[in-house]
């Protein structure tokens, strides 16, 4: 794809997430209905290297896995997350022939798991059927939503008040969680195995990029601007992301 080809898509990717704030605000409103409304608190799980269970966690909060993240989960005692975010580009994308190491070590983690409600971001007209994809490597979910990529840029923009330039596409599933969760009512909302360094915790020898770094940094540092009410649960990641350190009260600092 040439420089302009790829600056043509991002434009119009932006406008889409833009006009469905607008324009397409039904078709908006009805994504978001089919997505579970959040009462009280949540606790948004990520995959790297030495997480830490929030403090008052119990079986009470709301829990949101992202890709295999719910393998951390299950070590905080939650074994069965009530979302789970795939990323498209690794579970459904239908140009997948030889699959990476990458791929592998996600699918095996889930393998013969479950999630009440499983949110694959379709972000391509190659993404395939996510329910026959889940129903292939033996993960099980109650209900499966395919969420459109555009509908995933709106709720990143209305939540964190910033144009997508440089970030629809580029922004983490992780990150976008957190924003869901908010849209969706959660507070506080804590996130607990995040990093901007490399590294997995469930999948030690699969070496792991970190490609979201600038604009994951752009949208906590829009989170602490608007005072919204999300937490670190790691004191690393708190330090490197600059989101207040979860403590156990909900007032933020």
């Amino acid at each position: 794809m040439t420089s302009w080809a790829r600056f043509s898509a991002s434009f119009a990717s932006r406008l889409r997430a833009r006009l469905h704030l607008s324009l397409f605000k039904t078709a908006y409103l009805r994504a978001l209905s089919e997505l579970p409304t959040i009462t009280g608190p949540a606790i948004v799980v990520g995959s790297a290297p030495n997480p830490h269970p929030p403090k008052g966690l119990d079986d009470t909060w709301f829990v949101i896995s992202v890709n295999a993240s719910q393998v951390t989960a299950e070590q905080f005692g939650l074994p069965r997350p009530n979302l789970t975010i795939l990323r498209d580009n690794i579970f459904f994308r239908g140009n997948v022939s030889v699959p990476t190491e990458i791929h592998d070590a996600l699918w095996a983690a889930l393998r013969g798991r479950q999630t009440a409600h499983a949110v694959a971001i379709m972000g391509s007209s190659e993404d395939k059927g996510a329910t026959a994809q889940l129903a292939i490597h033996d993960y099980r979910a109650d209900r499966v939503t395919e969420l459109d990529r555009h509908v995933r840029g709106a709720i990143i923009v209305e939540m964190s008040g910033l144009s997508l330039v440089g970030l629809s596409a580029g922004i983490s599933n992780g990150i976008f969680a957190a924003l869901l969760a908010l849209k969706q009512g959660a507070n506080p909302v804590v996130m607990s195995g995040f990093s901007f360094a490399p590294g997995w915790h469930f999948a030690k020898d699969v070496a792991v990029p970190r490609g979201h770094v600038l604009p994951d940094r752009a949208v906590c540092k829009a989170i602490v601007e608007r005072k919204l009410p999300v937490f670190a649960a790691d004191p690393d990641f708190a330090r490197a992301s600059g989101l207040p350190l979860w403590t156990g009260l909900t007032a933020r600092p």
